[in-house]
């Protein structure tokens, strides 16, 4: 019986990288569930809620029809014979991305900055951090959600697309994690992976543009690892991916 949490994971990633906020609505039309009870905080967060919701009523195989119905080219994984939810399955967030971090006398867990927010922290001289710090991270995530849409198109079997859009979808939120004054970098590994998978859906992919595609975006994530330890590992699971689809 199956009781990890690797399930609802890998259904959140799928959801979050084939699906924008319209999309999801119609979803949860379909299914009868209020979409305006689900988290305002993005469509990663909304999914995960989604999901646990209708596996405590234990109405997953209804979730996969309807994923099924609407989006039939993605690889959506069965529900595991016998599931159940993990008991304790950790609260969603209620926003998109989080961190954790102390300045001064000031400590937040999670910290989330939500659609068009707007913060100011002024600790001394040293902190003064203002400004809309969503945008730059919304144009990562409509930068990979294009990503996606040309993975679905990628002349390959189901299993590697879905591979590859698992792999795009923990990018999106490790980089939605980055602080405001290296979102630049962050849009240059967003744009760069943009780059490799359209080249990789090219009608005569050329080996050695992907492979230097596939090279510039590992030194991309590198260069943003002090800011996001995960950019590297999944840059370099996706370059060495897309590549492997041409080899």
């Amino acid at each position: 019986m199956t009781t990890t949490d690797a399930y609802p994971s890998e259904l959140q990633d799928l959801i979050t990288t084939t699906f924008s906020r319209p999309d999801l609505a119609d979803l949860c039309l379909r299914l009868g569930i209020n979409f305006d009870s689900l988290p305002d905080a993005g469509v990663a967060a909304q999914a995960r809620e989604l999901i646990l919701l209708l596996a405590r009523q234990e109405r997953l195989p209804e979730l996969l029809d309807a994923l099924r119905a609407v989006r039939p080219n993605v690889a959506w994984p069965p529900v595991p014979p016998g599931y159940r939810l993990p008991a304790a399955a950790p609260p969603a967030p209620t926003a998109g991305g989080g961190s954790s971090f102390t300045l001064g006398s000031v400590k937040a867990d999670n910290l989330i900055v939500g659609n068009h927010a707007n913060m100011t922290i002024n600790q001394g001289p040293r902190y003064d951090l203002s400004g809309d710090f969503r945008g730059a991270l919304l144009n990562i995530e409509s930068t990979l959600r294009d990503t996606r849409q040309a993975i679905e198109n990628l002349p390959a079997p189901d299993d590697a697309r879905a591979a590859l859009i698992r792999l795009v979808g923990r990018l999106d939120r490790a980089l939605q994690t980055t602080p405001p004054d290296r979102a630049p970098q962050a849009a240059e590994v967003a744009d760069i992976t943009k780059e490799l998978v359209k080249a990789a859906g090219a009608a005569r992919p050329r080996p050695a543009v992907l492979r230097g595609l596939g090279d510039e975006l590992r030194q991309a994530a590198a260069a943003l690892a002090d800011a996001v330890p995960a950019a590297p590992d999944i840059a370099d699971q996706l370059a060495s991916a897309v590549v492997d689809l041409t080899a």
